[in-house]
């Protein structure tokens, strides 16, 4: 069961949880039906400037799966498709987790459509405070 307990941060009301892409990499991701594939900023990571710099040149050189995104905003971005394995996402594991790295500079972590797509939303009006999903693995 995945989690996504509800967050106001400024003028940010969202639901969000954490995502563990491995033992030392997570992110605070936020649940968005308005988002059609799972985004990722690199500087969401928090990386050091010269982690950063190795990641963008590995990914530049070596993906050719690439997407171009348009942000809420209007503003256009690319993205690396990547897939990650045993990804523990609000507490539960994933096998194969994809999602699009973006090298953007600004922080960006958004669980799309193409997700959520393959979940079971359950709604209890006793914790209307959080969203609760069960995700529908195959092999």
């Amino acid at each position: 069961m995945i989690e996504f307990r509800y967050r106001v941060v400024g003028n940010d009301k969202s639901y969000r949880c954490n995502l563990n892409l491995s033992k030392n990499l997570g992110v605070n991701i936020k649940f968005d039906t308005g988002a059609s594939s799972t985004v990722i900023s690199a500087a969401s990571l928090r990386l050091s400037n010269s982690g950063l710099s190795l990641l963008k040149e590995y990914m530049q050189s070596k993906f050719t799966v690439r997407m171009n995104f348009k942000a809420a905003s209007g503003s256009d971005f690319g993205g690396y498709l990547c897939c990650a394995h045993n990804v523990v996402l609000g507490g539960s594991v994933i096998k194969k987790f994809y999602y699009f790295l973006t090298m953007q500079d600004r922080k960006l972590a958004l669980l799309g459509v193409d997700f959520l797509t393959y979940c079971l939303y359950i709604y209890s009006w006793r914790c209307k405070w959080k969203f609760i999903y069960h995700f529908i693995q195959s092999g």
